[in-house]
């Protein structure tokens, strides 16, 4: 029954690995989007990632379907990556506005202040 249990770890290796991909990019996201103050979206979309999506995959693929261990971890990785994405987004949409200081200039100039 060794072989089985290494097929089983090589699978569960690969999968592992794509978690791992998206969990820096996802702790980077994460960590820039902290560091402008926005810590209330990421909540929600992790709500969503991992609860909504991610375990959602993982009961089917998992038990469902019949792939056991791997599709459970399959499933953790799509919340992963869904996760991910979403601070990604968001982080790429809050540090492309402009800073609230220069928009506050910009209005005091727009209804003729100095």
């Amino acid at each position: 029954n060794a072989d089985a249990t290494i097929k089983l770890t090589a699978a569960l290796i690969l999968v592992g690995a794509s978690f791992f991909i998206t969990d820096a990019l996802q702790s980077i996201a994460a960590g820039g989007l902290r560091g402008l103050g926005d810590t209330r979206v990421p909540l929600f979309f992790a709500g969503i990632a991992y609860w909504l999506i991610g375990l959602s995959v993982s009961y089917v693929l998992g038990l469902k379907t019949g792939l056991g261990a791997i599709g459970i971890w399959i499933g953790l990785s799509i919340g992963k990556a869904v996760y991910a994405a979403l601070l990604v987004i968001r982080l790429r949409l809050l540090a492309n506005r402009p800073p609230v200081a220069a928009m506050s200039q910009a209005s005091a100039r727009a209804v003729g202040q100095p």
